[in-house]
Order: C-alpha cells, then structure tokens, then sequence
C-alpha cells in the first residue's frame, strides 16, 4: 500500500513536469485549467490511497489487549514450568536415591558371592 503511495507521489511530479508548460514571469497562465485537472486526479488518488492506509491500520490489532494476554499467557507458562521442574526434581531425588539402593545391594551381592566362593575353595 505504501509502495501504491509512493508510486502515485511519484507518477504526479512526473507528469506535472512532462506537461508543465514554461511559466511567465509576468504571472499569465498558459495551460492552468488542464494543470488544475490532472493535479486534482492525482490529488484524489493520493487521498485515497492514504485513506485506504489508514483503514488498514485502524484494522491492525491493539497492541495493548495482545500483549496483556501475551502477558497473562507468558506467566502461566512460566508457572507450569516451575512446576514442572520441581516435579523434574523429585523425580531425579527419587531416582537418585533408588541408584544408591541399587549399589549397595550390587555391593552386598558381590560379597556375599565373593563370600560363597571363597567358601567352596576350602
């Protein structure tokens, strides 16, 4: 839309200087009416085009209203994360605490068997 404005901006001075006639320094208007004519056209097409930008962004979202639901959605994410990670947490705890378990029940079976062999080699 922007590029159609500037586009219009540019096609008018264009045309105003192909069809300019030379202008008297004594005031006397050569060709006004037609000048009047094609500055009033492309006068209309500037406005309009302008009108039509404006309507767009008239129609463009409010900032405001998004980003306090942008905001509200944010600090509900962040508080499902901490959530989220503690849970992460005791779970890792829990898992830890179960590894431990685990490696001293190896430990004892590895010396109750040593135990056993040693025990059979008599």
């Amino acid at each position: 839309m922007a590029d159609l404005l500037t586009h219009q901006m540019c096609n008018s001075i264009g045309v105003l200087q192909q069809v300019a006639p030379p202008c008297g320094l004594d005031g006397t208007d050569v060709m006004g009416l037609e000048q009047e004519e094609n500055a009033r056209n492309f006068a209309k097409l500037i406005a309009k085009i302008a009108k039509d930008i404006d309507t767009l962004i008239d129609s463009l979202p409010n900032d405001d209203s998004s980003s306090n639901v942008d905001n509200e959605e944010f600090t509900r994410l962040e508080e499902s994360n901490q959530k989220a990670a503690r849970e992460f947490e005791a779970v890792v705890e829990k898992g830890q605490i179960l590894l431990d378990r685990i490696q001293d029940a190896l430990a004892d079976i590895s010396k109750v068997s040593y135990a056993v062999s040693q025990i059979h080699t008599i």
